[in-house]
């Protein structure tokens, strides 16, 4: 879905273009979720240290971090490929969610996960046609016909096998 709301039409020659754009397309339903949420009322009524500041920053810094790494990411691999990638990434999270709190997921749940996670770790690219050894069938195209003959317009078809060209 991201590859077509930045696509090739906006002219993006890194994966900078993509994270910022992306990036600023959710500011004004952010906001606008943060006005229905009474978040104004409570940054009126906060006090900012530095120290807080300086968190926020980061996680701002963060952030555009892991955009542009999935931007990139995403820009190296197939769809399906990073969608295995971002399944078999669940693991860290899940680990860490078993060490720090006591609710986590259940033994099935887990058990299904290591499913997923073994799944994606078998996955393979499927090849390229050309290198399956099947082979890409020629192209031609048909003549224009003369004006006696103006049946409609040429076509463009596939040659089959063994065909006289």
């Amino acid at each position: 879905y991201g590859k077509h709301i930045v696509g090739p039409h906006l002219g993006f020659t890194s994966p900078w273009g993509p994270t910022l754009y992306s990036n600023s397309l959710s500011l004004l339903p952010m906001a606008a979720i943060g006005l229905a949420a009474s978040e104004a009322e409570t940054v009126r009524t906060s006090q900012l240290s530095t120290g807080s500041v300086a968190l926020l920053a980061l996680s701002c810094v963060v952030g555009v971090a892991i955009s542009f790494t999935g931007w990139y990411c995403r820009s190296l691999v197939t769809a399906t490929c990073y969608t295995v990638l971002g399944v078999a990434n669940k693991m860290v999270t899940v680990l860490a969610n078993l060490l720090i709190w006591d609710k986590h997921a259940s033994p099935v749940g887990l058990a299904s996960l290591a499913v997923c996670i073994f799944a994606a770790a078998s996955y393979q690219q499927a090849p390229p046609r050309e290198a399956a050894g099947y082979a890409r069938l020629p192209t031609t195209v048909a003549r224009s016909p003369s004006p006696s003959e103006a049946k409609g317009p040429s076509r463009v078809r596939r040659a089959f096998p063994g065909e006289v060209k």
